[in-house]
């Protein structure tokens, strides 16, 4: 049984086997598979649930090498192995099952969470795969937790691979408990970082909290819409009351939309449901209330027109972008409409059935789905 340091040359061989152990795991991925099925990636083993790179797998993973590793060399080495060891419980036990834990927490509790909703993971866009994603949260921004997990793990597997170089062939050599503290703290964060950490929207205020029906209100919150420059109206759906509202513009804390018709619930407080394109929702009751504005035709700018008149119209009525509001005349003859504005239409006398001389008929608005009252004018043939 050797009694010297570690030979190098049983070193740099266990380090080869390992590597090759290595890249036949990887190439068993791909055996068996039907001609046309696309094959994963040959990093796949480190990619999350969202196509990014894992931080707990990635750690996991290294810890696997690293142990891989000391074993081949102690086997090309020979040793007692009750004396080689004696050292490995409880500290590298601990030290080699901590990231295997957090990873299974972390998975188990990833799943778990975007089940029920309370946690939203998409795929990543861009197909690529970054170093930085170690460090990163969903978002790409720095994640504390992240940070600390990995450098504690970088630290504690230098520690090992150092020490273990400089011992002999006799066993593992002893580590120091509070080395396992600095690594198994982190792990824990790390993962209650995933237990308790949320990305499901929430809706905080809506206002104003009183609108007419086609006005902007604007739903403020967190994680209201994935957080890219390629962020679009389309992911989002709002609803008030259950009534569905035009949304105009999103960002990750602000959604702005068109109030919609709300029927009989108008002039009371409705709830507001957002709805995210990954599927959860969030929901802000007695949010906000559409007010049912009465719909009246006051008067026209004249008493008397001819056909092919402009005349203008002035009344309270909702100005629904999408629709333009009808001038209805006697036996459903349509004015054509030139413009119109909340309150306000323009419109020129269509010329009507036996029309020899002036006649007086009725005109209303219609404005959605709704009605004014009618009044009076005056028609006259046109001149010439």
């Amino acid at each position: 049984m050797p009694s010297n340091p570690t030979d190098y040359g049983h070193q740099t061989q266990a380090a080869l086997i390992t590597a090759a152990l290595l890249v036949l795991a990887i190439a068993l991925t791909y055996a068996g598979r039907p001609r046309g099925v696309v094959a994963p990636r040959w990093y796949a083993v480190l990619l999350g649930k969202d196509g990014r790179l894992s931080t707990s797998k990635t750690v996991a993973l290294a810890w696997t090498l690293v142990v891989a590793y000391i074993l081949l060399v102690l086997i090309f080495n020979g040793p007692d192995w009750n004396v080689a060891l004696k050292h490995l419980s409880p500290n590298y036990l601990l030290l080699l099952a901590g990231p295997f834990a957090a990873l299974v927490v972390a998975k188990a509790t990833v799943t778990t969470r975007v089940s029920n909703g309370t946690l939203i993971k998409t795929r990543a866009r861009d197909r690529s795969v970054r170093l930085a994603d170690l460090f990163n949260d969903d978002d790409g921004e720095p994640d504390l937790f992240d940070v600390q997990y990995v450098i504690f793990n970088v630290i504690a597997i230098v520690f090992v691979l150092s020490t273990f170089a400089r011992a002999s062939a006799a066993g593992f050599p002893e580590i120091p408990s509070g080395l396992v503290i600095l690594t198994a703290g982190p792990a824990a964060v790390y993962t209650s970082n995933k237990f308790f950490g949320s990305d499901a929207p929430i809706v905080l205020a809506v206002v104003p909290s009183s609108v007419r029906a086609g006005q902007l209100f604007t739903v403020t919150g967190q994680n209201l819409v994935l957080a890219t420059p390629a962020a679009t109206a389309g992911e989002v759906t709002v609803t008030v009351g259950g009534h569905r509202a035009g949304v105009i513009s999103v960002t990750p804390t602000s959604v702005s939309a068109s109030a919609p018709e709300v029927g009989p619930d108008a002039g009371r407080p409705l709830g507001v449901v957002l709805q995210t394109a990954a599927g959860p929702t969030a929901y802000l009751d007695n949010a906000l209330t559409v007010i049912d504005l009465a719909i009246e035709l006051y008067g026209a700018d004249t008493g008397t027109a001819t056909v092919a008149q402009s005349v203008t119209l002035r009344g309270t009525w909702p100005d629904v972008p999408t629709a333009v509001p009808l001038v209805i005349l006697d036996g459903g003859v349509l004015g054509d409409v030139r413009r119109h504005s909340e309150g306000s239409v323009v419109f020129v006398v269509p010329p009507l059935t036996d029309l020899g001389t002036t006649r007086t008929v009725s005109i209303k608005v219609r404005a959605g789905d709704r009605e004014t009252n009618a009044i009076s004018l005056s028609v006259a043939p046109a001149h010439g």
